[in-house]
């Protein structure tokens, strides 16, 4: 998870989180029936008694959310009811619902369903997902579903934003679905996210249950800092809980925002107000018979968290609070324990047209602007992006002059495939009045490039095995301190002076070793260098993919340093020596032990800590140089976690190069786009790590060969689909996906990480597409429980790529790194 080391167990577990007001807090109107501020009453239900009025009903409330007017929704198990404010009418909700979970609305009034096994009971429930109820009473499925039995990892928490996104939490992760979109990570790696709340101004809140702490996200992306839990904050003239020391207690403060929270173990409800902490009601335990109805709310029994998850809203107009007393079978209302303020929801279903309005409406004439990055010189025949830099701006239009169709996105890649000056048009317009603008700007296309060649890919084909003895020059196994020598001109159909000096894509298997060793991938013929390739221990069945510079023989040379152990390496492509790919003999550009090695500090990287490796300062790779191919290596991490390698100008993305586990080492090669400056950042996620990296060879910028993009996720099945199981393909349409362009791509350079694993099995990846088959060979060599990564160069066939799992079952995550075409 993004953002720094938080005190551990600051928090009382959070269940569910509501944004009260954000910025700006207006006058409170009134207190609904006359109540004093802070009484509580059973507002619908069948123990209401005492001075409040009660609703005539039996509910069993899970969930609870109030609209603009002041209208209020509660989660049943099977349904949403309706209470209208003025006229206490209690109405059912269009749609089937199984097992509501949370409830949200957006600004324009549409209510939104999380549904999802009853975990209270362990009853086996339907695939969790969200339906949205729009103003009309239309109910459509606009997320999901996501599995099929109450075991999966779905989503325990949902929180809707003014404009429609959905953000859904869903185990260590947040991801955030926008209206129409597709899903996107905005969290990652936390303990147990269980609460959400997005504020008026766009700002996410997530709980972060074991950790005890809740966390902001700004305007819901970037990066998390903690805003409850920690040292400066202390409860008000109510106290949480007798003998809880809330001065590192669970709390929460944004912007001026006021929070309420649930605290299921303690069956309170809890408001922040800036750094102060004051209870609203539960838990005293009231022996009355009316659970503290018509008294202070503070001394009131609440009983949360019963069988499910306990909502709490705030009614708007009037700062009433609602709580989804579950366990007491009511829906409770805290008199005035909110503050009353402008939420931005809408008046939801089955409300009456507002009234036009007195005063004249301001209508938006202002026009958007429209421009763009414009690449030139370009070549024919490689793609290039286009980036808008528009303002006001909601649709695109691009022109590239050439004839070809319009494209609608909104950074689009092109090829141009004839030299000359093209004229690019882009046309832009502004939903809100219709009005356009149009930019223009000359593009100049040269000739292709003389004696150009791109990357060569295959379906995998195996090189070598020792155990079987295909390709091995030697008995099986591997001799500690000995090379085999393995042909790769074979594998790809050229003859050995067509590979000599080009560079071969590998996928090397270490397999059973009998001692703790290392194997090495160089060119045969040549001095054995100092790094290493695969880091392996007794017993240990690891890949990792190579690129390596092939010698004058047309062979490499595959080393291993200690014991023996079996060896097999699957050959996937190929960059011909006169291609851009430049392949050096691998070199190390950067270790932390034991003094510091690469212009970075000497000492483990630290949880939340990144390195910067200035790879074209070091004079590494020269100043053309626009993406790096790196074998980077984690050594004895005190936690388990993963490492990041991104450029060094952008923001962290939501994605992972290497995973490791307590005291393992293990490498993992990147391919990562340089900045401006020639430098990469290496981003430790958790406890302390030493790191090293060794450079297998450079891209220039702009070559066909390999454009480097920012990493980013285009696959998750435990977001979609569910597990691979024994003998299943995934396949994956990447045309579009990540920042990958939408044709015209040959290979993709993804790292696939296999997690949730249930037994031993192995990975391919493969070309997809009509008649595509499973070749023998693999990518990913899984153990049960392991979380197994491994970055694969893969061809692309009809816009898709394969995934085969061989045995068990597994979740695979797969994240794009960059494209050849």
């Amino acid at each position: 998870m993004q953002g720094h080391a938080i005190p551990r167990r600051a928090l009382a577990l959070p269940l569910a989180i509501i944004v009260l007001a954000a910025g700006l807090v207006v006058a409170r109107a009134r207190l609904s029936e006359g109540e004093t501020a802070g009484t509580i009453s059973t507002y619908v239900g069948a123990q209401g008694c005492g001075a409040a009025p009660t609703l005539s009903h039996p509910v069993d409330p899970r969930a609870v959310v109030v609209d603009g007017a002041g209208n209020v929704y509660v989660g049943e198990l099977n349904s949403v009811l309706r209470i209208d404010k003025a006229t206490k009418a209690i109405t059912t909700v269009p749609g089937s619902f199984d097992r509501v979970q949370e409830l949200g609305m957006d600004g324009a009034g549409n209510l939104y369903v999380l549904e999802g096994p009853d975990t209270g009971t362990g009853t086996v429930g339907p695939p969790r997902g969200v339906k949205r109820v729009d103003t009309a009473g239309a109910v459509t499925q606009v997320w999901g579903p996501f599995g099929n039995n109450s075991t999966d990892a779905g989503p325990v928490a949902m929180a809707v934003a003014n404009d429609g996104t959905i953000y859904l939490g869903v185990g260590s992760n947040v991801i955030r679905v926008p209206p129409g979109g597709s899903e996107q990570f905005v969290v990652t790696n936390a303990t147990g996210v269980s609460g959400l709340a997005v504020d008026t101004a766009g700002n996410l809140y997530f709980a972060d249950k074991p950790e005890g702490v809740v966390r902001k996200v700004a305007g819901g992306t970037g990066a998390a800092t903690t805003v409850a839990g920690g040292a400066n904050f202390h409860h008000g003239a109510y106290p949480v809980g007798a003998g809880d020391d809330f001065v590192t207690g669970e709390t929460m403060a944004a912007n001026g925002s006021d929070l309420l929270i649930v605290e299921g173990d303690r069956h309170q409800v809890v408001k922040l107000s800036g750094a102060t902490l004051d209870l609203v009601a539960g838990n005293g335990l009231s022996s009355d018979g009316c659970f503290g109805d018509g008294g202070p709310g503070r001394q009131a029994e609440l009983n949360l968290g019963h069988g499910s998850r306990s909502g709490v809203d705030v009614d708007p107009t009037t700062g009433d609070v609602y709580i989804a007393d579950d366990g007491n079978n009511g829906l409770r209302r805290v008199a005035g324990g909110g503050v009353a303020a402008p939420n931005g929801r809408g008046t939801g279903w089955g409300t009456t047209p507002p009234t036009a309005p007195t005063t004249p409406t301001t209508v938006d004439t202002t026009p958007p602007t429209a421009a763009f990055d414009a690449p030139s010189p370009v070549h024919v025949g490689i793609p290039v992006q286009f980036i808008d830099q528009s303002n006001g701006a909601t649709s695109w239009s691009w022109d590239f002059g050439d004839g070809t169709a319009l494209d609608t996105a909104k950074d689009p890649w092109h090829i141009f495939t004839t030299a000359g000056n093209h004229n690019v048009t882009l046309t832009v317009t502004k939903a809100s009045n219709g009005l356009t603008a149009q930019f223009m700007a000359p593009v100049r296309v040269d000739p292709p490039e003389a004696g150009l060649v791109g990357y060569e890919s295959i379906s995998p084909v195996r090189a070598v095995d020792t155990r079987v003895q295909v390709g091995a020059q030697s008995p099986r196994p591997v001799t500690g301190g000995t090379s085999i020598d393995v042909d790769v001109a074979g594998p790809l159909g050229k003859t050995p002076d067509q590979v000599a000096g080009g560079a071969v894509v590998l996928n090397v298997t270490g397999i059973n070793p009998t001692n703790q060793t290392y194997l090495q991938v160089f060119p045969s013929g040549e001095t054995r260098p100092g790094s290493s390739n695969v880091n392996l221990l007794p017993g240990q069945t690891l890949p990792n993919l190579v690129v390596a510079k092939v010698g004058a023989n047309g062979m490499v040379s595959i080393f291993n340093a200690v014991g023996y152990v079996d060896v097999a390496a699957d050959v996937m492509g190929f960059f011909p020596a006169t291609s851009d790919f430049n392949a050096v003999t691998p070199q190390r550009v950067l270790e932390t032990r034991p003094d510091g090695y690469g212009g970075v500090p000497a000492g483990r990287v630290g949880h939340g800590q990144s390195l910067m490796v200035d790879l074209e300062g070091s004079g590494a790779v020269p100043p053309e140089a626009g993406a790096v191919v790196l074998n980077v290596t984690a050594i004895n991490p005190s936690a388990a976690g993963y490492v990041s390698v991104y450029p060094a100008e952008n923001p962290l993305p939501g994605v992972s190069n290497l995973n490791f586990a307590v005291g393992e080492t293990i490498a993992n090669l990147v391919v990562v786009k340089l900045d401006e400056n020639g430098q990469v950042k290496l981003f430790n996620a958790a406890g302390s790590v030493d790191l090293a990296a060794d450079l297998m060879g450079w891209i220039p910028a702009g070559s066909p060969v390999l454009t480097g993009i920012t990493p980013a996720r285009v696959h998750d099945t435990r977001l979609a689909g569910g597990p691979l199981g024994p003998g299943q393909t995934l396949e994956i349409d990447v045309h579009g996906k990540g920042g990958l362009p939408v044709s015209s791509v040959d290979a993709v350079v993804v790292n696939v990480t296999a997690v949730d694993v249930t037994g031993l099995s192995y990975l391919t990846v493969f070309p997809g597409g009509a008649g595509s088959t499973v070749p023998g060979a693999s990518n990913l060599n899984l153990v049960p429980g392991d979380v197994v990564p491994n970055l694969v160069i893969a061809k692309v066939n009809e816009g898709k790529i394969n995934i085969f799992n061989a045995a068990s079952s597994t979740n695979v995550i797969v994240d794009v790194m960059g494209f050849m075409g």
